[in-house]
């Protein structure tokens, strides 16, 4: 089950068969919904009043999380599984990321693709942002090329909004495999968990990814 809460903290959305909200200090349940099959990712606009929701074949809706229903349907499910689908400081647009190594950013209620960014041969499998939703920090997993007997080790990458108008800073971790990494709300740390490291091992926190 994933689950994800909104900026406030007031909402709180709960993935498994159906997609459901919930209001947290009052603990009843909102809505609930089934827009499609293997909903698996979701995350509220700034303010609340809008809920992206991804499924595993990488198709993508806006539900109105009071009711459930669909606003807007991207009908992009032949994209492929991959990351969260978040949106912009703005709300104004929504940001999603696949395992065939393409980063996009779609306009709100519109099919077009306004900005993509691809990574040939590796899978982006994570996004996260501040509170601000000014930083972003993307998960990169090189995948076995021919010849191969091990993939490059992952890595990370730092932007700032708008994403790929500028060169991302990258984060090499010295590690074998990495099972997942998030930004602070405050930017000022990244905590990621790896299953093997090439010395130690275990979930680390590091200071200070970008000056804001």
């Amino acid at each position: 089950m994933e689950l994800s809460c909104s900026d406030d903290g007031s909402t709180v959305v709960c993935l498994g068969a159906r997609v459901n909200v919930f209001d947290i200090r009052n603990r009843i349940r909102i809505s609930s919904a089934h827009p499609f099959s293997h909903p698996s990712q979701a995350a509220f606009s700034p303010d609340g009043k809008l809920l992206a929701v991804k499924n595993t074949v990488g198709g993508i809706v806006v539900l109105d999380p009071a009711t459930g229903n669909v606003i807007y349907d991207f009908k992009n499910q032949k994209e492929a599984e991959g990351s969260e689908v978040l949106f912009s400081p703005d709300g104004k647009k929504v940001i999603d990321a696949s395992w065939q190594g393409e980063i996009r950013v779609r306009n709100m209620f519109e099919p077009t693709v306004v900005s993509q960014q691809s990574f040939h041969g590796e899978m982006i499998s994570r996004i996260s942002h501040d509170r601000a939703r000014r930083i972003w920090l993307f998960e990169h997993h090189p995948i076995v090329r021919p010849g191969e007997n091990w993939p490059s080790p992952p890595y990370l990458t730092l932007d700032k909004w708008p994403i790929g108008k500028r060169k991302a800073k990258v984060l090499s971790l010295d590690l074998d495999l990495l099972a997942s990494s998030t930004l602070s709300p405050d930017a000022g740390r990244i905590c990621f968990v790896s299953t093997r490291r090439r010395v130690g091992g275990g979930s680390k926190s590091r200071k200070r990814p970008m000056a804001k």
